[in-house]
């Protein structure tokens, strides 16, 4: 489902535009396209503060750097298990109380601490020799 804010008619001019083959295309795939209400942008603020916590942690981790698709591929790997671990209720201080529940709960039936580690690092592979050269000449 694609949700869209709508300011104006600009969005909805342009949908009503698509041909059908393009809004047949979105049928097949299950897609179907909602207008967020006029001059309502608090409407969809869950989704856009979690799309907000997740730009702020790629930028942190990140930089200005660029890397592989791979090494991209796993930083919002991780995100989504940092994200995905934030407790949904209030958590106590009390030792003796329920863990709090979180998306990792709804998800895999428990929280997802750390990610799995297959124990092996090539620390000579090529690419990791290109990425410490990087680090320490931005550094320097």
């Amino acid at each position: 489902m694609l949700k869209t804010p709508c300011d104006g008619f600009n969005i909805q001019d342009v949908l009503h535009l698509l041909s059908t083959t393009i809004q047949e295309q979105l049928n097949i795939y299950g897609t179907q396209w909602k207008f967020i209400p006029k001059r309502a942008p608090w409407y969809g603020g869950w989704w856009e503060r979690l799309i907000g916590l997740t730009k702020n942690c790629i930028k942190k981790v990140l930089g200005r750097a660029l890397v592989t698709f791979r090494v991209l591929e796993t930083i919002v790997t991780e995100i989504e298990a940092i994200l995905n671990d934030r407790p949904l209720t209030h958590v106590s201080t009390d030792l003796t109380d329920d863990e709090p529940l979180t998306p990792s709960h709804l998800l895999y039936g428990r929280r997802i601490k750390t990610l799995p580690y297959s124990g092996t690092i090539n620390f000579s592979s090529e690419e990791n020799v290109q990425n410490l050269t990087h680090c320490t000449a931005n550094r320097q």
